[in-house]
Formats: C-alpha cells, sequence, structure tokens
C-alpha cells in the first residue's frame, strides 16, 4: 500500500543518489583491479604446468583491462561486486596450492561477474529478478571455485597421508619380521613366554622382554596403521561430497542458466549446509584419529619401561594372538570369497554356452 503524502524523488535527487551509487561501483571496482595485479605476479604451485600458466596470464590480461574500463550499469552491483572479489581470494590461494582446473573455475567466475553481471537489464526485463538470477548464477560459479579449491587441499592431504601409510606398512612389516627372527632365534622362549601365567613364581627373561617388546612394537604400528587407512577414508568420503556438489552445480548451471526458479538459492543453501556439516563430521573424526595416533606414538616411545610389568606382557601376547586371529581371518574370509567368484564364473559361463548352443540349434533348423 502507497503512502499518498509522500512525496516523489525530485530530478535532482535521483541524480544525486544515480551518482553515489556510481561512484561506489567505481571504488569497489578499483579495489577488484588492483586485487587482479597483484594476483597476476604470484607465483603457480607445481601442480599448474607451463602451458597452463601462458594461458592464465592471457586470463588476467582480460580480467584486468574488463575492471579498469567497468560497464556503467543503472543497478546496485554490490552483491555481484563481493562475489567477484570473494572469486579472486579464492584464485590466489588456487594458485599457491590448486589444479589448473580450480584455476580455470576461478576465472569463469571473475568473467562471468566482469561481463554479464554488469550487463545492461533490457527494458522489458524485470530488474530486481534478472539481478537476483545474475547473483544467483555467480554465487553458483563462485562455490564451484572454492569447492574446487577444497578437493585440492585434501587431495593433498590424502597424497600424504597415502605417504605415511606406506611408511608405516613398511615399518609394521619389518617389525613383525624382526619378531619372527627373535622366535626362529629361540622358539623354546617363545613356547615359555606363551605357557607365561600370574603364577609369582613365574619369570620373564631378558630375551622374553625382548620378544614382548618386538610384540609391542607390532602391535602398535599395527594400530597406526589402521588410524592412517581411516584417516585415507574419511578424506575419500569428504571428496566425495564435495564432488557431487560440484557436479549438481555444474549441472544446474548447464540446464538452467536462463531459467532459474525460486527455490534456486534455497538448493544452493541445502547444498552448502550438508557439505559443511560433512565438513565439521569429518573435521572432528580427524582430530580424534589425530589424537589416538599421538597416544599410540607415545605408546611406543614408553616400550621399554612397559615390559617390565609380566601382566602387560601377559596381555600384549593376547592381544597379539588376537591380530593373527583377526589376519588368519581375513585371508580365509578373502580365499572363501574368490572360490564363490570363481563358482559364479564358472555357472555363468556354463549359462552363456548353454544359450549359444540353443541359439545355434535355432539358426541351423531355420
Amino acid at each position: 500500500m502507497g503512502f499518498p503524502w509522500r512525496k516523489a524523488k525530485t530530478p535532482q535527487q535521483i541524480n544525486r543518489e544515480q551518482k553515489k551509487q556510481d561512484n561506489e561501483a567505481h571504488s569497489r571496482m578499483d579495489s577488484i583491479y588492483a586485487e587482479l595485479e597483484q594476483a597476476r605476479v604470484n607465483a603457480y604451485n607445481q601442480k599448474i604446468p607451463a602451458e597452463d600458466r601462458a594461458a592464465f596470464d592471457e586470463y588476467f590480461k582480460n580480467a584486468i583491462q574488463l575492471a579498469k574500463e567497468p560497464k556503467t550499469v543503472r543497478f546496485d552491483t554490490t552483491e555481484i561486486d563481493q562475489l567477484i572479489k570473494d572469486s579472486v581470494l579464492v584464485l590466489e590461494n588456487a594458485q599457491n596450492c590448486g589444479t589448473s582446473e580450480t584455476v580455470k573455475s576461478c576465472f569463469r567466475s571473475i568473467k562471468y561477474g566482469l561481463t554479464m553481471a554488469h550487463d545492461d537489464v533490457p527494458t522489458n526485463a524485470v530488474v530486481t529478478t534478472t539481478i537476483k538470477r545474475r547473483v544467483d548464477m555467480l554465487t553458483r560459479l563462485f562455490y564451484i571455485a572454492q569447492y574446487s579449491l577444497d578437493l585440492d587441499k585434501r587431495n593433498d592431504e590424502m597424497a600424504k597421508l597415502i605417504r605415511e601409510f606406506e611408511t608405516l606398512s613398511a615399518e609394521h612389516r619389518q617389525a613383525a619380521e624382526e619378531l619372527q627372527d627373535l622366535i626362529d632365534a629361540k622358539p623354546e622362549e617363545w613356547k615359555r613366554l606363551n605357557e607365561l601365567t600370574d603364577d609369582p613364581n613365574a619369570k620373564l627373561s631378558g630375551y622374553q622382554k625382548e620378544m614382548v617388546a618386538a610384540m609391542d612394537t607390532t602391535l602398535h604400528l599395527q594400530q597406526a596403521v589402521d588410524n592412517a587407512q581411516m584417516q585415507i577414508g574419511a578424506i575419500k568420503q569428504a571428496n566425495e561430497t564435495q564432488e557431487n556438489v560440484i557436479r549438481t552445480l555444474r549441472e544446474q548451471i548447464r540446464t538452467a542458466e536462463y531459467a532459474i526458479d525460486e527455490n534456486s538459492v534455497d538448493r544452493i543453501a541445502a547444498l552448502t549446509d550438508s557439505y559443511v556439516e560433512d565438513e565439521v563430521a569429518t573435521q572432528k573424526l580427524m582430530d580424534q584419529l589425530d589424537e589416538c595416533a599421538d597416544k599410540f606414538n607415545k605408546a611406543v616411545q614408553r616400550l621399554h619401561a612397559d615390559v617390565r610389568n609380566k601382566q602387560h606382557a601377559i596381555k600384549t601376547r593376547e592381544r597379539y594372538q588376537e591380530m593373527l586371529e583377526d589376519e588368519r581371518q581375513k585371508n580365509e574370509d578373502a580365499q572363501k570369497g574368490m572360490e564363490l567368484a570363481r563358482e559364479h564364473r564358472e555357472i555363468l559361463n556354463h549359462v552363456l554356452n548353454e544359450e549359444n548352443e540353443e541359439e545355434n540349434e535355432e539358426v541351423y533348423m531355420v
């Protein structure tokens, strides 16, 4: 409902407001121009090949030229300009640790913001609807760039964890072999250790203590290997979530660029919330795993102090036997699985062969 007593703006007021809006827009564009100039001289990380760097230099020149000579528009570009600035910030981070695809995503967002998002609104279009559509599209492009950078960082972390996992696995194999060497050298000591009870007259020999220390080392390294595997699995799960979000956003852009409905922003927000929740849960799990890894490392450092306790020796022996039993069960399950797979293949081949024979008979009869 209107207010009849409110006076209409005079042409002079309208001009002043438009001039203020234009000055603020130019100021924001000057800031974007300065940030692009600064980003252009940044070094690229080793994941970005030389041929891509040459192409990115051209992208920078084009983007800087667009920011240097911005279009004059008659609508508020505050949200659009902020998204462009955010995209430039992601670009700077991508130069430092991202892949070529992430850098390209940043430039796509920046280019859209500086060109299509700043185009004049057609005279037959509703200004607010058009601006909202452009902000929505630019938001999608920005999210793709940001999530791609997150994915790059997680992949770097996973590569580091895989290297640690391989090192721990090698150390675990070596520790297990050293324990086996001790057992082979004096099997009678191993037999007595396995028969050890809480009898106060029972004593641990020096060689048995060495065996217990070797078992303890093997156990803790096995725990560290399992911990690294869990961390790698958590990162893979987080990466899958991010990849799904990126694919969804790209598909929305591909299919709905000129037909964005009212629920688009809500869908993006829902995807973002889901991603953030997953990130928080994953980070919590990673923190817990890191805490476990720290405890395991400290435990390894206390090995020679722990083996003085006979009860500890008994528990270690029991845990080691449990570990061996778990490995034996895994091997049995794998063997049974391979046998079932072979049986299935044989049955399938038999069925297919029979079908082929029937087809041949039908062809012959015809």
